[in-house]
């Protein structure tokens, strides 16, 4: 071998050598930003040995690698958020991961303000202004005068009973909103102070003990838009009438529309979502079904073809929605109840669903979990309940006539259930399949609750119509995106409060389960806690929303396995078509209507006679039902199940007892008292004379 061939080779075996500590410096895991020290050092034209060597001066902290990329910068503002400076310290020492003051650099959105006494329109406006800051790329390259749809979401949290005091505003903070217009929130001398305690004290004013959350969320697919942007948090004492809380939805809605245009777009609030609660539903039915469709809606003759479809809308032609997950809660709920339920004639109780269930395979043990009433807000439990309901095969030749004829009735209950849920679940339908199952759950439950005047011995009146709004609403949603936007989309998973709901799990995530937040506290959260949203928004794989909300998924095959390579459901992991483009939803409408004949038969003569005489889905006896409420208040009382479960019968007590928190005063030296005085405080002085002794205002409240 030459001279100058043997050179090259033992450069090549230099060069292999080099490889190889590369490799194993690489194994060690001395260092964790491996693929951001290797851009660097292709920055300066590095080769292996100066990797090698730049990496050794990493490990030993000589070297500090600069830059991060965004996806490092939104996993520590996530940590920053949920688990606070500590932890976000801990991810930037222990992980390399941005640091503390980095995170809050590049953090986007300004802080939500908490609203003092009842909100007014100027509040809400800022705090829609400042969740829009962060879409502007985006809203930007849109073209003027797109038109974007968007929920408004109404829920409650339990809060500590607790003052405050913003050192933003110098108000007072955690009064209810029904009442705090009696006294003076501005905290400038002690008499605000006494006055405060002394109208707490006689009734005339309450700590509040809840917390109205209002967030739109817009109906996108873009993982940008598509979290949630918090308008407005509101105190409550529960104490409010029918007549301020529609105030409150109409001051909230006025704000909206006032900034309903952004950046060129325009977005038009479809429906307004909410739970089961009452109040709301009441103060909804007034907004949303004031008048019927006029025929020159551009969405008229879309719905106008429906047969028994309602057709009362409010200003705008916008519609109430009920959350889907709420409905299907009932629905388990209804399953447990002392009385049964009836299904054409034949009248359903707990016993009679166990037998048939153990005769189905179900074990002792997983029957005694469905049936569990201790926790009826578990959206899990219910679809696996209504699932091995629809499963059951047809009765045996050889059964007896009772048992071949509630076999019969909890099949027919469990098609009903199989329609109503699957449009939510089932990855794979296209939109017309989803509106033609809902068509199906809708003609069976009109006809179930119409037979023999079954009524509220079929379901609960609220019920009921909660699932009829919910129908109502999302047709209507594809209506006005076929006319607002025809070559776009519609995801029904994106409709009711599904999005806010886990919003208020980052919030138990971030304050612990086991506590209440008092409302300043939940302010200072919020607008960090909705970034998050987006950030796992744009990141579902980082994501597992709570195990008692996620529903599982599942495909189209016959066994309806659960697909477990989703935590929930969104966007990117819903396959089936949502473009509303060659949407017909007169065919859809019929499609599931037949459906449901052909599991009833006789159903057909009760739609037709129905239709001769103007009936609608909301009123099936010829009076609407929204407004009327059940005359017995035994609709979900399972006592009877629940003394089987003795082991179980005071956790819910206990965590209703822990929602709610039940102190009205602190002790001096509270912890948040202590915190406060150490966060840095605005313009407005802290500093106040109680009695002529020299104390901080969060002190003294």
């Amino acid at each position: 071998m030459k001279l100058n061939e043997t050179r090259k080779v033992l450069v090549k075996i230099e060069a292999l050598d080099d490889h190889k500590k590369w490799v194993l410096a690489v194994e060690s895991r001395r260092v964790d930003r491996v693929a951001a020290l290797v851009q660097a050092g292709r920055g300066k034209k590095l080769g292996v040995k100066g990797l090698i060597a730049q990496y050794e001066q990493a490990a030993r902290k000589l070297y500090k690698l600069k830059g991060f990329t965004r996806e490092e910068i939104m996993m520590s503002i996530v940590l920053l958020r949920i688990g606070g400076n500590r932890v976000g310290s801990f991810a930037h020492l222990a992980m390399s991961l941005p640091s503390v003051t980095t995170a809050r650099r590049n953090a986007l959105l300004r802080p939500i303000s908490v609203s003092a006494s009842h909100p007014t329109v100027s509040e809400i406006e800022e705090n829609i202004k400042s969740c829009f800051a962060p879409l502007e790329e985006v809203l930007d390259a849109l073209p003027a005068g797109t038109i974007k749809h968007q929920v408004l979401m109404l829920d409650e949290i339990a809060i500590e009973k607790r003052p405050r005091w913003d050192d933003k505003t110098n108000l007072i903070l955690g009064l209810c909103r029904e009442h705090s217009h009696k006294v003076s929130l501005n905290f400038s001398t002690d008499k605000e102070l006494d006055v405060l305690c002394d109208s707490i004290d006689n009734g005339r004013v309450h700590f509040a003990s809840e917390a109205t959350f209002g967030a739109l969320g817009t109906l996108s697919d873009d993982p940008h838009e598509y979290s949630i942007r918090l308008c407005v948090i509101s105190g409550l004492c529960k104490k409010e009438t029918g007549a301020q809380h529609a105030h409150f939805i109409c001051t909230v809605m006025q704000a909206v529309t006032n900034q309903s245009l952004v950046h060129r777009v325009k977005y038009r609030t479809v429906s307004i979502a909410s739970d089961g609660e009452s109040k709301r539903g009441d103060v909804l039915v007034e907004l949303t079904m004031r008048q019927e469709l006029n025929p020159s809606s551009p969405i008229y003759l879309q719905l106008k073809p429906l047969a028994l479809m309602n057709l009362l809308v409010g200003e705008d032609d916008i519609t109430a929605d009920k959350d889907f997950k709420h409905v299907f809660k009932c629905q388990r709920n209804l399953l447990l109840r002392n009385k049964g339920f009836v299904i054409r004639g034949f009248c359903i109780t707990t016993s009679i669903l166990c037998l048939h269930l153990q005769s189905n395979n179900v074990s002792l043990d997983r029957l005694q979990s469905l049936l569990n009433p201790n926790d009826r807000q578990d959206v899990v439990l219910g679809y696996n309940l209504m699932k091995e309901i629809w499963s059951l095969p047809p009765a045996k030749a050889t059964a007896s006539p009772d048992f071949a004829r509630a076999r019969e009735a909890l099949r027919l209950y469990g098609q009903f259930a199989y329609h109503l849920i699957l449009p939510y679940i089932c990855v794979d339908l296209n939109l017309d399949e989803q509106l033609s199952h809902l068509s199906t759950a809708a003609h069976l439950a009109f006809y179930l609750y119409t037979d023999g005047s079954a009524k509220t011995r079929f379901m609960p009146n609220q019920s009921f119509v909660d699932i009829m709004i919910m129908v109502k609403n999302t047709y209507f949603c594809v209506a006005k995106c076929k006319v607002d936007d025809p070559k776009g989309g519609l995801r029904l998973f994106q409709l009711g409060t599904d999005r806010l709901e886990g919003f208020f799990g980052l919030i138990r995530t971030a304050i612990g389960t086991d506590t209440n937040v008092d409302i300043m506290q939940l302010g200072s959260r919020a607008s960090g806690l909705v970034e998050v949203a987006a950030i796992l928004a744009l990141h579902p794989e980082w994501d597992q929303s709570p195990r008692r909300l996620g529903l599982p998924t599942i495909t189209k095959d016959t066994t309806m396995e659960i697909n477990s390579k989703f935590d929930h459901i969104n966007p990117a992991s819903w396959h089936g078509s949502a473009s509303v483009e060659s949407i017909n939803m007169h065919t859809a409408w019929i499609l599931g209507e037949r459906a449901a004949i052909k599991l009833i038969p006789e159903a057909e003569q009760v739609f037709d006679d129905a239709v001769q005489r103007n009936l609608t889905m909301l009123s099936p006896f010829g009076t609407l039902l929204v407004n009327q409420r059940d005359e017995e208040e035994d609709d979900f009382d399972c006592s009877e199940l629940s003394a089987q479960y003795p082991s179980n019968a005071n956790t819910c007590e206990q965590e209703a007892s822990e929602r709610v928190s039940h102190r009205t005063h602190t002790l001096d030296g509270d912890l948040e008292d202590t915190i406060a005085e150490e966060l840095p405080h605005g313009s407005i002085s802290s500093e106040i004379q109680i009695n002529g002794r020299k104390t901080t205002k969060p002190q003294a409240l």
